[in-house]
């Protein structure tokens, strides 16, 4: 298989568009390993697999927010081992065992490739990225700016604080802007085009 037909399908994996329906949901950790090639060489950079604390997914789609940053992350590394070239992206999962099953899938791909792509062995020089020498961080849920969806707590107060405001508009709509004024003092009275001092 061309390491060019490769690379399309995980990216069209990876930046596939979620539902629209979906919000953000926080995941106190996530599993996830980079994949890094370039068209223009024949080395490959996998990274180890690494958790990610408080990552933010889709409800529906389970899609990363933000991963395009998390794959800046593995491009900014390389760029600081000299390899600007490559084309990066991150593999991701809720559970150990599903991302483990990904990550040895990879793997196979370019090490053991199937009888019929023996011709690939060979191609590929298979580099592993270290955990001490390269990690994800997480980001923060602002930078895509979508917002994390309201507690029932603060749902509840935004609905009272409305309340409060259709209130006060109503109240303030009953009194009169030009009432009379309620005591018997003389009141200053201007019309348009008279001098305030005469």
């Amino acid at each position: 298989m061309d390491i060019r037909k490769i690379i399309m399908a995980l990216l069209m994996v990876v930046l596939g568009a979620g539902s629209a329906a979906a919000h953000p949901v926080s995941v106190p950790r996530l599993y996830v390993f980079g994949f890094a090639a370039s068209f223009n060489d024949s080395t490959v950079y996998i990274t180890e697999v690494q958790t990610v604390d408080s990552a933010w997914i889709e409800s529906n789609g389970g899609f990363l927010y933000n991963r395009g940053e998390y794959a800046n992350q593995l491009r900014t590394y390389l760029k600081s081992i000299g390899k600007a070239d490559e084309t990066c992206v991150v593999f991701f999962a809720t559970k150990e065992s599903d991302i483990l099953k990904q990550y040895v899938k990879l793997r196979k791909t370019y090490e053991q490739p199937k009888k019929k792509e023996r011709e690939m062995r060979g191609r590929f020089l298979v580099t592993n990225v270290r955990t001490e020498s390269f990690r994800f961080r997480s980001v923060p849920l602002e930078m895509s700016g979508v917002e994390p969806e309201k507690t029932k707590a603060e749902r509840r107060a935004e609905k009272e604080a409305q309340k409060a405001a259709r209130k006060a508009a109503k109240d303030g709509k009953s009194k009169k802007p030009h009432s009379m004024p309620k005591s018997d003092a003389p009141q200053q009275v201007m019309t348009i085009g008279e001098d305030k001092a005469s």
